[in-house]
C-alpha cells in the first residue's frame, strides 16, 4: 500500500540518522514529491502529517541556529512550499530567506506561493503582516542607497498588494521629492499619513 508513496518516504525519513540534520531534512523534503495513498484517518500517529510539517520546521530551525541556513533556503524551493501547503513554514522559509538572500528574495517567496496555500484567516493575517513588513524594510534600505528607481519599482508593488497601507504612502511622498515632483496634493496627504502611520 506504501509503495513510491509520500507515506512509505515519511518513514524511509524517520529512520535516518538522528545526528544529520541536513539528511533527514533532504528525505523529508522528498517524501513530498511523491503522492498521498493513505487517508488521514488510516494513517499510524507517527505519520500525522501536522506531525510531520511540525518536524520540518524543527528540523530547519536546528539547522538555521547550526549556521546551515542557506542549505536548507537552497533545498526548499517554492514549488516545494506549494506542495507541502502550510503558511507557517512559508513565513519560516521567507524569513530564513531574507536573512541569507535579503528582503526582496523573502518577498517574492511569498508572492509566489501564498495565492495557492490553503490559509485559515489568522494564517492569512500573519503573512500578510510578514509580506507588508518585509516591504516596509526592503524600501527603507533602498531610500538609503536613494536608489529611487528601484523604490519606485518595489513601491508600486507593494500598493498593488497593500493599496490603504499609510506606511508606504508615505514612501510615496519621499520618492515624490527625491524626483522633484511634490505637489499640493501631496502636502494634503502628509500630515494624514503621519498621523494614521502612528496609531
Amino acid at each position: 500500500t506504501f509503495a513510491e508513496s509520500r507515506e512509505e518516504k515519511w518513514l524511509l525519513a524517520l529512520a535516518e540518522d538522528e545526528r544529520d540534520n541536513l539528511r533527514r531534512l533532504e528525505a523529508l523534503i522528498d517524501a513530498y514529491r511523491y503522492p498521498r495513498k493513505v487517508t488521514d484517518s488510516q494513517l499510524p500517529p507517527n505519520l500525522d502529517p501536522v506531525r510531520m510539517i511540525a518536524l520540518l520546521q524543527d528540523l530547519i530551525a536546528d539547522l538555521a541556529a547550526a549556521g546551515y541556513g542557506a542549505e536548507v533556503v537552497n533545498r526548499i524551493d517554492r514549488q516545494m512550499l506549494v506542495e507541502i501547503d502550510a503558511p507557517g513554514l512559508v513565513i519560516q522559509v521567507a524569513e530564513l530567506t531574507g536573512q541569507i538572500y535579503g528582503n526582496a528574495a523573502a518577498i517574492d517567496t511569498i508572492e509566489w506561493t501564498k495565492g495557492y496555500l490553503n490559509q485559515t484567516s489568522a494564517e492569512r493575517g500573519r503573512l500578510n503582516r510578514i509580506h507588508r513588513d518585509l516591504y516596509i524594510r526592503l524600501l527603507g534600505d533602498l531610500a538609503m542607497q536613494a536608489d529611487w528607481a528601484s523604490v519606485a519599482q518595489r513601491l508600486s508593488a507593494a500598493l498593488t498588494e497593500f493599496p490603504y497601507d499609510p506606511q508606504l504612502h508615505l514612501f510615496e511622498i519621499r520618492l515624490a521629492l527625491a524626483n522633484g515632483n511634490w505637489s499640493d496634493e501631496h502636502g494634503k496627504h502628509v500630515e494624514l499619513y503621519r498621523d494614521q502611520a502612528h496609531k
